[in-house]
């Protein structure tokens, strides 16, 4: 049935954008802790904020 094909086709992207996003987030919380530590406040808010995006993000993926 290509209804199914597309809909695997579809979930199967959708989970590695999940992956790739959550991977992202992994990177930035750490990049977010060490600048912490050194006191880079300004680094500190960019990382937060980008943290934030690939909150909301994921959190639309997870409700399709």
């Amino acid at each position: 049935n290509s209804f199914r094909r597309v809909m695997s086709i579809y979930m199967d992207d959708r989970i590695e954008f999940q992956i790739k996003l959550r991977d992202q987030r992994d990177v930035l919380i750490t990049y977010l802790k060490a600048k912490t530590d050194a006191e880079d406040w300004h680094a500190v808010s960019d990382a937060a904020n980008d943290i934030r995006e690939l909150e909301a993000q994921l959190e639309i993926l997870e409700e399709l």
